[in-house]
Formats: C-alpha cells, sequence, structure tokens
C-alpha cells in the first residue's frame, strides 16, 4: 500500500524524461543521492517504470487537502517539503 503522503509529482520534464509525461505523474522516492540532490523514483501506477536519477528540484510532493483546492505542490527546497526518512516497501 502507497503512503499518499509520500507521493512526488515531476514538475520539470527535460533530460530525457520527457518520456514520462503521459504517464501518471505519481512517484515514490527509494533512494537519494549526492545529499539529496538526486532521486531515484519508481511509478506509483507502474513499479517497472524507474527514474534512476533526477535533480530533487524538479520533484513536488502531492499535499492532499480537504477542500479547496484538493491538490497543492510544495516546490523547493527538498529538505523543507519531504521527510525522506523511510524506507520503500514492495
Amino acid at each position: 500500500m502507497v503512503n499518499e503522503n509520500l507521493m512526488m509529482e515531476i514538475c520539470v520534464f527535460d533530460d530525457g524524461n520527457e518520456k514520462y509525461e503521459n504517464v501518471d505523474n505519481k512517484w515514490i522516492i527509494v533512494d537519494r543521492m549526492f545529499g539529496g540532490d538526486k532521486l531515484k523514483l519508481i511509478n506509483v501506477g507502474n513499479e517497472n517504470i524507474v527514474i534512476n536519477s533526477i535533480s530533487a528540484w524538479k520533484v513536488c510532493k502531492i499535499v492532499q487537502r480537504c477542500m479547496t483546492p484538493p491538490v497543492l505542490k510544495e516546490c523547493g527546497n527538498m529538505s523543507e517539503v519531504v521527510d525522506m526518512d523511510w524506507e520503500y516497501t514492495n
């Protein structure tokens, strides 16, 4: 089961990741590299889709809210956006 509090969305599709623009834009961080500057992501809808390295600033946390607006994006310094001290289990 996916913890929706940890779901991410790609905000900037470039550097070869343009091919993922048409897949469900919900991702789980499975690894941090270079002090958190780079992330490894697995797609929530299709775990066979893996992005081995993407800059953290290109990824936004999906924040669920009760009402208006239903989904907000928090972008910026990843250390301020999401607690990455968790483990992915399949």
